[in-house]
């Protein structure tokens, strides 16, 4: 199977996320949504955040251009949530986007998902599913 078939069938697909990756731990993409670019530079960041979560977790993780304030953080995961922005829909209803980042042995698994809270949660479990099979595979 390839890095492209991990990304559409194992995370995109069960639609708990709307973009996913698949990084090296130099920050090379393996494979990617179509449209979800990360910058190798980015890639780096969040590998380096992963080895050191103290400095990341008053910070937040940046994909793709968009900063995610850090709500969890260990050596082998981070959640970063976006609240709406400034002008748009306040409280509990508001739309959130989230990131979920899982590092293997050898990559990063990266998702995005947006609605609620509850689908970070349930992004959350795919992300560090498909990063335990890397794990037992050797990645």
């Amino acid at each position: 199977m390839s890095w492209q078939t991990y990304v559409d069938q194992n995370l995109v697909a069960l639609g708990q996320m709307k973009q996913a990756a698949i990084l090296g731990l130099d920050g090379s993409c393996w494979a990617a949504s179509p449209g979800f670019v990360i910058p190798e530079a980015e890639g780096v960041d969040l590998v380096s955040a992963l080895a050191e979560p103290s400095t990341a977790t008053h910070g937040a993780l940046k994909v793709s251009g968009y900063p995610y304030p850090v709500v969890q953080i260990t050596n082998t995961f981070a959640h970063g949530l976006k609240k709406a922005a400034p002008g748009q829909s306040q409280g509990p209803s508001a739309p959130v986007a989230g990131l979920c980042v899982a590092k293997s042995t050898r990559a990063l698994v990266v998702g995005l998902y947006d609605d609620t809270a509850t689908a970070g949660s349930k992004a959350a479990l795919v992300v560090e599913g498909v990063r335990d099979f890397l794990v037992s595979i050797g990645y």
